[in-house]
């Protein structure tokens, strides 16, 4: 077998690349970080969502009476459907779960909690899920009160989520929006 000193360079290379990538894999390394300005649109794109998210959430609790609360109930539920990731409502554990799969499932969603427990009211930041650079922010849930100064009733909640507290401040659990970001 006639092996030349060009490929044997390019077996070297293709094996040093492969070993490489492996190592990488091995230690949890991913792409590296996305650029500002990729992280930047992430960041307006999940705030978009956010707002057009809470505009839905408002009509609903506007429209919503003891009457129709079941329907809109699940009007809502279909809004925040567990195949979306990137869009959750998730429960602070200390009542009767939003929906029965509104666990945190992801390190932000429970550093998020944990940040609202303290007394913040919005969390964010750039996490790597897997190969992929997400951007994810979450608004705390505060039953009602995330409806003052709206003109809505703070009790609307408790009309759906009978496990909610009668005080409005008490947290119940966070809003979430993340955005792949794109190299």
């Amino acid at each position: 077998m006639n092996l030349t000193r060009g490929r044997i360079a390019i077996v070297l290379a293709v094996t040093a690349f492969v070993a490489s990538t492996a190592t990488r894999i091995a230690e949890g390394q991913g792409p590296p970080a996305p650029s500002p300005a990729a992280v930047a649109d992430s960041e307006a794109v999940a705030a978009t969502h956010r707002t057009r998210t809470l505009a839905a959430l408002f009509q609903e609790f506007g429209t919503t009476t003891p009457d129709n609360a079941r329907i809109n109930s699940r009007a809502i539920s279909n809004l925040f459907f567990d195949g979306n990731p990137l869009m959750r409502l998730v429960s602070s554990g200390d009542f009767a779960p939003i929906q029965q799969s509104a666990n945190p499932i992801t390190k932000f969603e429970a550093d998020a909690i944990a940040a609202f427990k303290a007394g913040e009211t919005f969390f964010s930041r750039l996490d790597r899920v897997g190969p992929r650079w997400v951007w994810c922010e979450a608004v705390a849930l505060n039953n009602g009160a995330l409806l003052e100064g709206s003109g809505l009733d703070p009790d609307v909640c408790q009309i759906c989520h009978a496990s909610f507290p009668t005080d409005n401040n008490a947290l119940v659990g966070s809003l979430n929006h993340c955005d792949v970001v794109r190299q």
